[in-house]
């Protein structure tokens, strides 16, 4: 993962459109949340309260629906590796039935550009065995981005967030964190 620190920014960049983004590059999973200047409350929820996760899979797409604590509703971050720079592409190795992955969880105040907080936690290794066979699963399909995004647009126009969560086959949820010394 990249070197990030809560209170530096995110890139150099600092405005954002509010979205979430799931990435799978460089070998590692990333959830990054650009949330218009965050309240203390979702700060506080998204570092430290109970997260949950369910793995949406579906023909070509791969959906990461989450929830932090009980406040936030379920949200989602559509995901193609088709769309991860070519430079920070790769494919996930296959792993054992009993292997866990890690998925680092960063949030940035969209408005600046500012880490407001960082998260890391392990997937369950049915989860990380799921993600990585639907990522190297879609990595062999052929894409077009016209048609990815009337397959999202479709998806979307049928079901919200908290619905794909209860149609997920795969689901996870931790209350555990890993701090690295200089976020603590």
């Amino acid at each position: 993962m990249h070197s990030y620190k809560v209170g530096e920014l995110y890139t150099d960049r600092t405005t954002w459109p509010e979205l979430a983004q799931y990435n799978y590059r460089g070998g590692e999973h990333e959830l990054i949340l650009f949330f218009n200047k965050p309240t203390s409350k979702e700060v506080h929820a998204i570092a430290k309260e109970r997260a949950e996760f369910a793995l949406f899979v579906e023909r070509r797409l791969i959906v990461i629906v989450y929830r932090f604590g009980t406040e936030l509703p379920w949200s989602d971050a559509p995901y193609s590796i088709h769309l991860v720079p070519s430079e920070q592409r790769t494919t996930p190795p296959e792993v054992e039935m009993d292997e866990r992955a890690w998925l680092h969880i960063v949030l940035v105040d969209a408005s600046t550009g500012i880490i407001k907080a960082l998260r890391s936690l392990t997937m369950t290794p049915e989860f990380t065995w799921t993600l990585h066979q639907a990522i190297r699963e879609q990595a062999k399909m052929p894409f077009t981005r016209s048609e990815y995004n009337s397959e999202l647009d479709a998806l979307f126009s049928g079901y919200r967030s908290h619905e794909l969560a209860q149609m997920a086959g795969t689901q996870f949820s931790s209350t555990s964190t890993k701090q690295k010394k200089e976020d603590q």
